[in-house]
């Protein structure tokens, strides 16, 4: 007895420390760096009461697993550099783009000095004044050549001359220098090195462009390009040196886009709404365009596609983009603001003023006189895919990592073709309002219900093929529908064989089966009043419709062509299991065949709005919190256990609405309408703008890369894991239409 007593109380004090190193861990998941809350949760894992599965229950063990994911889902940053500089707050700092050098002048008057920072980026190191211009020069603008090899200033001599002049950084010679009546200054952002360090182009007086070339440490000018309008800013693309240039013309601002090595012959034009004070692009073909005082727009240069628009929290002094185009860096009166090029939600905010981007690397300066580099460190768990001002129809390919999206909304927004692994938007093709699409699960067709050419709904198949690294999509097939109901929503059964279609027209609705391999619509039954959404069993045996205004969900025989029972659950989404064995319908689940409700989801979280279900061998849903709306459930839908929540720290203030989760459970797709209250701050400010602001984000889960480091921490999804995914890299979408 004394020793079973003795092992009583043992098995307790270890459960009462795993409960209080649960909650040290939660509580520090909360605040400080990520790196440190991380190492802290990996700490708390590896310690021996946890390490013992008994010792721990269920529920300590999801709440330590879901504060890791909060933190694995947010960026953070950490210092790798610290340098004093000055003694005064102001100061000019410039910093070449791979972070191999700096130059900054403390004082008017005083000379620029140039400082090596280290390959490693462990520390800096200040060398002697060798780039020394003269205590007799004022510098106003300053510039280094990506390789830190030349610097660019712009200063005032004390007789009121205003000098462009390009110098050799180690050695102080002078390899350019302009005359006062040459430059179109005192305009900033109107001079910049190529990313080669082999070209440098001003904008001169009368609206022309000059171009320099050196040779031999010698700069000379090579030609000088007549834009026809006064230039705004520039900017060089960095993948192939154009170069971009923003121009005020009569019909007013435009952004174009100038192929080298010429620069006589427009590539891309974009025209914009306010006056573009600063442009950035990266190595993937972003642009970003600060217009006004605080309007930021994220474009891919070669399409013109507008990733996002946002409004920054203050008046933007400077701006850049990392060089994967995936972080903006902003600075807002004094304060570095951290964006998602992609989605324009605001990722974090650092006390200094901002210099420089570049490689993961962030450069600032403090009101202190304190230099410092800070690394970025991103999230591969969580990123943005895009922004949209409506985004409710999608469809996520089986195998490849591609997600469709629509809206029937939206008017003329068509179908947009999004890699998710990268963010990058592939393609898109304005097919006006579409109102449901799916991929067949051999991924070699998709199904679409649109509007397409014509006024009427049209029901289509696009083969989707690949040739190389190119997916073309197309041309379409039409499918034969003989009802005069007009075609919404679409399901799939597993083998591609059967077309689920619920229609509908004024007040008359119904469910349509349409037979692939004869291509006629084989049965068409009667829906209840304001049926909406179609789902399919993988044997296409039952099918089901959702209802948005009226109160009744039903379930239908589709061999028999009839309905089985009505649902009374008022406004909801359907969805089978993959297995088959329910059906995700209101608020509950129902048992197939029989239909008694096995089970009712708990009030936190929403199924009957928005919901996702995979279709592999185990199946996964997602459904939104409902109050508030800021996060995602991810359950097991054969045991219905809620295994995590996908809950990130960006999304305090946003409404998430899962879209789709890939056929083999790798990853979830997002929308985050997260703009609500930028667009009612910029409706007080400007009216004008209030409208254009996009409301929806999407973002991606990667549930591969969220498992490998649950592993890591012993706190792993309890669900099969992921299959390793086995594709063809695709990177570039064609849509092929035909006739």
């Amino acid at each position: 007895d004394a020793l079973v007593l003795a092992n009583r109380e043992k098995a307790q004090s270890q459960r009462q420390l795993v409960e209080s190193n649960i909650v040290r861990a939660i509580t520090m998941s909360g605040s400080g760096r990520i790196g440190q809350r991380l190492d802290g949760l990996k700490a708390i894992a590896e310690s021996v009461p946890l390490a013992d599965a008994a010792a721990m229950s269920p529920e300590t063990r999801s709440r330590l697993r879901n504060a890791a994911i909060s933190c694995l889902a947010n960026p953070d940053i950490e210092v790798v550099a610290e340098h004093k500089l000055s003694e005064q707050y102001e100061f000019r700092v410039c910093v070449s783009e791979r972070l191999n050098a700096l130059a900054y002048q403390e004082e008017s008057g005083k000379p620029v000095r140039r400082a090596e920072i280290t390959p490693g980026l462990a520390d800096i190191v200040y060398g002697d004044s060798r780039a020394t211009l003269g205590k007799d020069q004022r510098v106003d603008q300053m510039k280094l050549s990506p390789d830190g090899r030349y610097l660019a200033t712009v200063a005032w001599d004390r007789n009121g001359n205003k000098w462009l002049q390009i110098t050799e950084s180690r050695t102080g010679q002078v390899g350019f220098q302009s005359s006062d009546n040459q430059i179109a200054f005192p305009y900033d952002h109107l001079f910049e090195f190529a990313p080669s360090g082999k070209q440098f182009a001003f904008a001169s007086t009368g609206g022309g462009l000059s171009v320099l070339k050196v040779d031999q440490e010698q700069w000379h000018l090579e030609r000088v390009v007549e834009s026809g309008h006064p230039i705004l800013c520039m900017t060089f693309d960095p993948r192939n040196e154009n170069l971009v240039v923003a121009l005020a013309t009569d019909d007013g601002p435009i952004v174009r886009v100038l192929a080298s090595p010429d620069y006589d012959e427009t590539i891309t034009e974009l025209t914009l709404v306010k006056t573009p004070k600063r442009l950035a692009a990266s190595r993937d073909g972003t642009l970003a365009v600060c217009s006004g005082r605080r309007t930021v727009e994220v474009y891919q240069v070669d399409s013109g596609h507008r990733f996002c628009r946002f409004v920054t929290i203050g008046e933007a002094q400077a701006m850049d983009i990392d060089s994967d185009g995936s972080i903006l860096a902003i600075d807002a009166q004094n304060d570095t603001t951290l964006w998602d090029a992609r989605t324009g939600i605001q990722l974090m905010q650092y006390h200094g003023k901002f210099q420089s981007i570049c490689d993961d690397h962030l450069v600032c300066t403090l009101p202190s006189g304190r230099l410092v580099i800070l690394r970025i460190v991103k999230s591969d768990v969580y990123g943005g895919i895009g922004q949209r001002r409506i985004t409710e129809i999608n469809a996520i390919h089986p195998r490849l990592p591609l997600l469709f999206t629509g809206s029937q909304f939206d008017n003329g927004s068509g179908i947009h073709v999004w890699n998710t692994d990268t963010g990058t938007l592939l393609a898109e093709l304005m097919l006006g309002n579409v109102y449901d699409m799916k991929v067949s699960h051999d991924g070699r067709r998709l199904f679409t219900s649109s509007q397409a050419a014509s006024p009427a709904q049209v029901l289509q198949a696009w083969p989707l093929r690949i040739d190389a690294e190119t997916m073309r999509i197309g041309p379409p097939e039409e499918i034969a529908w003989t009802s005069n109901l007009a075609p919404s929503f679409i399901s799939l059964d597993a083998n591609d064989e059967i077309l689920a279609v619920q229609a509908a027209w004024g007040s008359e609705f119904g469910i349509g089966f349409v037979d692939l391999t004869s291509g006629k619509l084989s049965k068409l039954v009667k829906a209840p009043y304001g049926a909406r959404f179609s789902a399919m069993t993988g044997d296409g045996k039952w099918a089901a419709t959702g209802n948005w205004h009226g109160k009744e969900s039903a379930i239908y025989d589709v061999t028999k062509g009839s309905i089985v029972r009505p649902l009374v659950t008022g406004i909801s989404r359907v969805n089978f299991s993959a297995d088959g064995r329910f059906l995700f319908c209101g608020d509950g689940m129902f048992k197939v065949g029989n239909w008694n409700q096995k089970r009712t989801i708990d009030h936190d979280w929403e199924l009957r709005y928005f919901g996702a279900i995979s279709s592999s061998r185990f199946s996964l849903a997602v459904f939104p919190r409902a109050n508030p709306y800021n996060g995602s459930l991810l359950v097991q839908t054969e045991s219905w256990n809620p295994i995590a929540e996908l809950m990130s720290n960006r999304l305090a203030e946003a409404y998430c609405y899962p879209m789709a989760i890939a056929a083999d459970g790798g990853s979830v797709v997002v929308s985050v309408m997260d703009q609500a209250r930028a667009i009612a701050k910029v409706a007080l400010e400007d009216e004008k703008l209030a409208p254009t602001v996009d409301a929806f984000s999407i973002y991606r889960w990667n549930l591969r890369a969220l498992r490998g480091h649950l592993r890591q921490l012993g706190l792993d999804l309890d669900a099969p894991p992921v299959e390793e995914r086995e594709t063809d890299a695709i990177n570039h979408v064609e849509f092929v239409q035909g006739e």
